[in-house]
C-alpha cells in the first residue's frame, strides 16, 4: 500500500476517549520495528477550524480495525463535512 502524501483516518482496537472518533495521520509511513508493522506519522487534530500537529503518532498495524484514506487535508474537510450535512439532515 502507498499512502505517500494521504492523510489517513485510523480507528484502533484499543480507543481513548479523545480518539473515539479516530486518528487523523498525516504522511503516514510504514515502519518495522522489532518485526511489528506500525503506520506512523503526524497526528492532526482541529481546534475552532485551524489544524494542529503537535505529535508524531506510531500505531501497530495488527491493532487497527479499520482506516480510510483521504487524498489530502482539504478532502478529508470536504468529506468529513458532507458526511457531518448528511447525518443532520437524517440521511445517515
Amino acid at each position: 500500500m502507498h499512502f505517500a502524501g494521504k492523510v489517513l483516518l485510523i480507528f484502533p482496537s484499543r480507543v481513548a476517549e479523545r480518539d473515539a472518533r479516530g486518528v487523523l495521520v498525516e504522511f503516514p509511513s510504514f515502519e518495522n520495528r522489532g518485526g511489528i508493522f506500525f503506520v506512523s506519522g503526524r497526528r492532526l487534530t482541529v481546534h475552532n477550524g485551524e489544524w494542529d500537529v503537535r505529535e508524531q503518532v506510531a500505531i501497530a498495524w495488527s491493532a487497527i480495525t479499520h482506516f480510510f484514506v483521504f487524498e489530502s487535508r482539504l478532502d478529508y474537510t470536504a468529506r468529513a463535512t458532507k458526511g457531518a450535512a448528511a447525518a443532520s439532515e437524517g440521511g445517515v
